[in-house]
């Protein structure tokens, strides 16, 4: 089910790229002026300079970027909303108290640590304390009167032409904005001054599709201001996908779009230095959707948030691999309503906490989740899980630590490291990826998925600070008006997301429903086991009994055919010393050959233990060795010799404490034939 009523970086345009006349990917000529820029320009033959109608040259291409953004820049200076004095006099008040009791918090806490890093006295430590309560307390006040104090200018904002839904300026406003952030010399460098006529063609294309540009901003804008390589990126998406190109979906373009502003700056596979393909990428990511590989939710995705999916370090074909173990290892996770935990859960299950074993290079995500890691590795792995199956994810460092935040219908979640909110000195407020604080990030995240804000709101006010020269804001540093005005309407925006997260619950409850019920083959098409098949025997997990005690180390879940979307049956999962059984009544004493269909994730497996009981106390035992099978179902690679004892016989499995998980889909007996 699509929900295309979905606003914000989501109120997304289709802009007509995919037909557009010039096959042979060359300029016809004109240096395109977005609106309200003056003049009437010619391009010069050798392509590096401007022509006025005469002919005659005014300026080289860095200069006339950088004159089109300064005529912007004075379009909006000249535009700014008139606001009531009053107000915006208590509003900037406020904020500059909120940091004031910030820079006093953090003296407070310093302090405190340092008292008790040199064990100073019990009566010292317990004042500091309180004056760190208190300077904490007073914080969490002036950020609530400073909030407060911004909604009669947001307010107010709502009804403006240029700031609230009207966007009357919107065209001048993405235009400096590109301008401003790709950099005019950049950007004339990037085509070689013009001589490079395919890629100036393609910023003359770019600078002239406002609603382009548009939903490139409200999106995050191109990686490191690198348009132009996002825009020879998406077009080169759309020349290779026809779902992309016809919008056949929006779903596929907004992955289209996400995947060439984060792919704009290179990134490389994990462990090498070869950089990653963004046309693979993106066709890699449709391909799994259209097979129903993904998460129910990712079609709902904004291209925002296909930045976080289509960014993971993985190749292609490991993210296949990850999606294909997960069905046949662990359905159960790949089906689990706790989205919290959904995919990742992988790590805390499986990723042991040890010094890693790696067994070649270049490093991969198989040999990670087999030889294990410590908190690096396993938030390495957890990102990955989420972003396989099309959850973004934004991977987080804390003091002395890592670990992986993610997307859920209910907001970001914060997974492997400390969660809270609310303390300011751990979880959130101290985490970070890159330069850029993560409760930062989450205030914007969760302010983009509120399906009723106009998130151009915020992206306007950032313009007018960036437009003004003010110092760069973040939700701890309130410096400039109004990128401290564009913080408090994103927080508006995400407090109004937390209080009325039923949206995006009944979204994913019917997401899921009903795409798994479409997975689902009833259970009355499914055979009784154990059965006869000729001679043999097969047991499948619809005849295990778990045995007492065995906890969560033995899990009976529903099963995936062979890794496909559709379910079928069920499995087991043995994990470490749990213990199964299943009974076999059998006509007359005869050796078998045991074998079992399984699937392993790690190298280091210890064998099954078997033991039979049989009629009148008859006693054995035997061994089965699990293979090393990579995340995929195989048959145990050596049968095993059983005795069978005429009448019924109950064999129970085991295996020792530290052994790794092994899944088994159905156990065979095979009779041994005795030749004369």
């Amino acid at each position: 089910m699509s929900h295309n009523n979905r606003k914000m970086g989501n109120d997304i345009s289709y802009p007509p790229l995919s037909n557009n006349n010039h096959n042979d990917g060359i300029s016809n000529g004109w240096t395109v002026v977005p609106p309200m820029a003056n003049g009437n320009y010619q391009r010069s033959n050798n392509s590096t300079a401007i022509l006025n109608e005469g002919g005659n040259e005014v300026e080289n291409l860095a200069q006339h970027y950088t004159r089109i953004r300064d005529e912007m820049r004075s379009i909006i200076c000249s535009s700014i909303p008139e606001l009531n004095g009053s107000d915006v006099q208590v509003f900037m008040e406020s904020c500059k108290r909120e940091m004031d009791f910030r820079n006093d918090t953090r003296l407070a806490k310093h302090a405190l640590d340092k008292a008790v890093k040199h064990d100073t006295s019990p009566e010292v430590i317990a004042q500091l304390k309180e004056n760190l309560k208190l300077a904490e307390d007073g914080l969490k006040q002036a950020e609530a009167v400073s909030f407060s104090s911004a909604m009669p200018l947001l307010d107010a904002l709502d009804s403006d032409e240029v700031i609230g839904r009207g966007g009357a300026l919107d065209d001048v406003f993405v235009s400096f904005k590109v301008l401003h952030d790709a950099q005019p010399d950049r950007l004339a460098k990037w085509s070689d001054n013009g001589k490079n006529k395919a890629r100036k063609f393609l910023v003359d294309q770019l600078l002239g599709d406002l609603p382009l540009m548009r939903d490139m901003l409200l999106n995050g804008g191109a990686k490191d201001g690198n348009y132009g390589d996002a825009m020879l990126i998406f077009s080169n998406i759309l020349k290779t996908s026809a779902h992309a190109a016809e919008q056949r979906s929006r779903i596929f373009y907004c992955l289209a779009l996400g995947t060439s502003l984060e792919h704009s700056s290179p990134m490389y596979y994990f462990d090498t230095s070869t950089y990653i393909r963004p046309v693979e990428r993106y066709l890699e990511y449709e391909k799994a959707y259209l097979n129903e590989e993904l998460d129910p939710l990712f079609e709902n995705m904004s291209a925002w948030e296909c930045r976080w999916i289509t960014n993971s370090d993985a190749p292609n074909d490991q993210a296949a691999w990850m999606r294909r173990m997960l069905g046949n290892y662990r359905p159960d996770l790949v089906l689990s309503s706790n989205y919290d935990w959904r995919y990742c859960q992988i790590v805390r299950t499986d990723v042991r906490y040890k010094v890693p074993e790696w067994t070649s290079r270049p490093k991969t995500y198989q040999q990670l989740i087999s030889g294990g890691g410590k908190c690096g590795p396993r938030a390495w792995f957890g990102r990955f899980a989420t972003r396989s199956f099309g959850i973004p994810s934004w991977g987080i460092r804390q003091p002395g630590h890592a670990a992986m935040t993610h997307w859920t219908p209910h907001g970001w979640c914060l997974c492997l490291g400390g969660q809270s909110r609310e303390n300011l000195w751990g979880g959130w407020h101290t985490s970070w990826w890159g330069k850029r604080n993560a409760f930062d990030f989450l205030a914007e995240a969760e302010a983009r998925m509120n399906t009723q804000a106009d998130y151009m709101k915020v992206i306007r006010m950032q313009c007018l600070s960036v437009a003004l020269s003010e110092t760069d804001c973040s939700i701890f540093d309130l410096d400039g008006f109004w990128g401290a005005l564009a913080i408090m309407q994103q927080k508006a925006f995400a407090r109004d997301f937390n209080e009325s997260k039923e949206v995006w619950e009944q979204i994913a409850a019917h997401s899921n429903k009903e795409k798994w019920s479409k997975r689902t083959v009833s259970t009355d098409s499914l055979q009784v086991c154990p059965k006869l098949s000729k001679s043999s025997i097969i047991i499948d997990p619809s005849s295990i009994e778990k045995i007492r005690g065995s906890g969560n180390n033995v899990v009976i879940m529903k099963s995936f055919e062979n890794g496909s979307p559709s379910l079928h049956g069920q499995q087991v999962l043995l994990r470490a010393d749990g213990r199964f059984k299943f009974t076999v009544k059998v006509a007359e004493s005869k050796s078998y050959l045991l074998s079992a269909y399984v699937v392993t994730v790690h190298a280091h497996q210890h064998p099954l233990n078997i033991e039979i009981h049989g009629p009148n106390n008859q006693k054995s035992s035997a061994k089965l060795a699990i293979p090393y099978t990579v995340g995929e179902w195989q048959v145990t690679t050596e049968p095993s010799h059983v005795f069978l004892t005429k009448g019924t016989n109950d064999l129970m499995f085991t295996r020792e404490r530290d052994s790794h998980g092994v899944a088994f889909k159905r156990f065979e007996l095979v009779p041994v034939v005795v030749f004369d």
